[in-house]
């Protein structure tokens, strides 16, 4: 919120109220609302549209008409942000509505109504002093959705994926508003009473009744997609909630990319660590709140998306260098399970095409872990899955009949020549995609290139994995070296698309030698190839 805002909110108090067209004498903030005996509905400070102030309004006074048994705490207090970069700095917000004391302090924004709704709801009929997941659980409950899905169905999913004991809030919180829509089908219990009568409930019947809602895994096809991997810049004034950030997607829609892949991260200390820890607690870095307003902005504009969660091993970053040991591959995948478990059930909410299951991950690729991951994530997300394998690995990965499409992070030399000529490269190209279509052949599957990219340095074609941004920049080489790819490809029957590696949320990202192709001649050169496709 601009500092004037903040000076009116403080010292003038000056807010607009809504009351609703059958006038009612004025009641307290904790008074019930009744027909009788209604109140002031909302308190608002803050810009906001005129339409998007009268539709909440109105939204407010009907949860507390339908509920009117739970005695609705009125007038439900809004400060309103001029937008999310506003919100970030204000308060370090990761959510589109945060609580504030006794008010809401949330973006005047109809990119996601129904955590509006949550938040209004919980703010209606819910104590303050009651932890934030109880809370938005009893307020789900009453919705009847989650994250815009049915919540039962949500829920269901969570128990046959056997995650029932996770404390993630994507798991823990559709659980629970479940259970209270289970124990009071009516909603004629108020908080406390609703909360009690749940944590007595009959597993037996709770169970049967999950069961029977639970959805069928199947195996999907992978769409084709030829977009760019669209990265997180850890910077709040750069990173993807800002508005620069969805002119950028525009200007890659406009290159002619149909996709774009969608990086959370986790990390861990150490090659042998065996807990992870997704990196999501601050407004620059890769929260729920940056993919879901990427992913909705990237759908708006007709693109795909890939969600491709990555574990970041500090120092070096090398996930291809994980291995904790044989006897602490369990504890291991315990926590990238979690890790897991979020991301796919993330995938689930913004409706991704596709989910890759891990990334270079290469010395966990033997262990059996993986096939019971592969079935959680199933009965969690139902779309197409694959996995990313690094080039040097890919045709050893043991579990492609298991997934939907082989994934390559595809930086192969294509020669070893420092002055390669455009044949050497074609032919270095060509006899990489032999391999690929030989083993999507083999193993029946479609493949997917999850990440390709070079950097604009000297013979990128010789080590194509390493980028070193304070060497000379040699952008024509980038785009000899992609053009070279992008000819083999186009002969391939059974790669179905690719990521380029990649872009920034921060538009105005410059890299003169690292892998970004925004505005170099390689660019110009992908634009030319992603023409085929539209």
């Amino acid at each position: 919120m601009k500092s004037e805002g903040k000076a009116r909110g403080k010292h003038a108090r000056l807010f607009v109220v809504c009351v609703l067209s059958f006038v009612f004498p004025f009641t307290l903030h904790s008074s019930p609302f009744t027909r009788q005996q209604a109140a002031t509905v909302v308190e608002y400070s803050g810009a906001a549209a005129p339409s998007w102030r009268a539709a909440h309004e109105s939204e407010i006074a009907r949860f507390a008409e339908r509920y009117k048994q739970l005695e609705p705490r009125l007038p439900v207090v809004i400060q309103l942000d001029d937008d999310y970069l506003s919100a970030a700095k204000a308060r370090k917000s990761i959510e589109v509505v945060d609580d504030c004391g006794e008010a809401l302090c949330g973006v005047a924004t109809d990119d996601f109504p129904e955590d509006w709704q949550v938040a209004e709801l919980r703010a209606l009929f819910t104590p303050t002093t009651a932890p934030r997941l109880e809370r938005d659980a009893f307020a789900v409950s009453l919705l009847g959705t989650f994250l815009g899905q049915d919540v039962e169905r949500w829920a269901a999913d969570c128990v046959a994926a056997g995650v029932e004991q996770e404390t993630d809030s994507l798991v823990a919180l559709p659980l629970l508003a479940a259970r209270l829509r289970f124990v009071d089908p009516k909603h004629a219990l108020r908080f406390a009473e609703a909360m009690a009568k749940a944590g007595t409930i009959d597993e037996a019947r709770w169970s049967a009744a999950m069961r029977k809602l639970a959805s069928a895994p199947s195996s999907r096809p992978v769409p084709h997609m030829h977009g760019a991997t669209f990265s997180v810049t850890n910077r709040i004034e750069k990173s993807p909630i800002t508005e620069g950030a969805g002119t950028e997607l525009k200007r890659l829609r406009a290159v002619g990319y149909d996709a774009i892949a969608l990086v959370p991260f986790a990390g861990q200390r150490g090659s042998d660590a065996t807990e992870l820890r997704r990196f999501a607690g601050s407004p620059a870095s890769e929260t729920d709140l940056a993919m879901r307003l990427t992913a909705l902005r990237a759908r708006r504009l007709g693109m795909r998306v890939l969600l491709k969660p990555h574990v970041w091993s500090w120092p070096g970053g090398d996930p291809t260098k994980i291995d904790p040991g044989p006897e602490h591959w369990p504890p291991w995948f315990a926590s990238y399970g979690a890790f897991l478990t979020h991301e796919a059930l993330l995938a689930r909410a913004i409706g991704a095409d596709c989910l890759a299951i891990g990334t270079e991950l290469t010395r966990s690729e033997s262990r059996p872990e993986w096939h019971a991951l592969i079935t959680r994530v199933r009965a969690l997300y139902h779309g197409p899955i694959t996995y990313a394998a690094n080039f040097d690995a890919f045709e050893g990965t043991p579990f492609w009949q298991a997934v939907d499409a082989i994934g390559i992070d595809a930086y192969f030399p294509l020669s070893a020549k420092v002055d390669a000529s455009d044949a050497d490269l074609r032919d270095g190209a060509a006899a990489v995609v032999a391999r690929i279509d030989a083993l999507a052949a083999k193993s029946g599957k479609p493949v997917l290139l999850t990440e390709l990219g070079y950097p604009a340095t000297a013979a990128p074609w010789i080590e194509p994995w390493k980028e070193d941004r304070a060497a000379a920049a040699h952008a024509e080489a980038q785009a000899r070296v992609f053009a070279a790819m992008f000819e083999a490809l186009s002969r391939s029957r059974s790669v179905v698309g690719l990521m380029v590696w990649k872009y920034e949320s921060d538009g105005a990202a410059h890299d003169a030698a690292g892998y970004l192709p925004k505005e170099k001649p390689a660019e110009d050169v992908i634009r030319s190839y992603l023409k085929r496709f539209q």
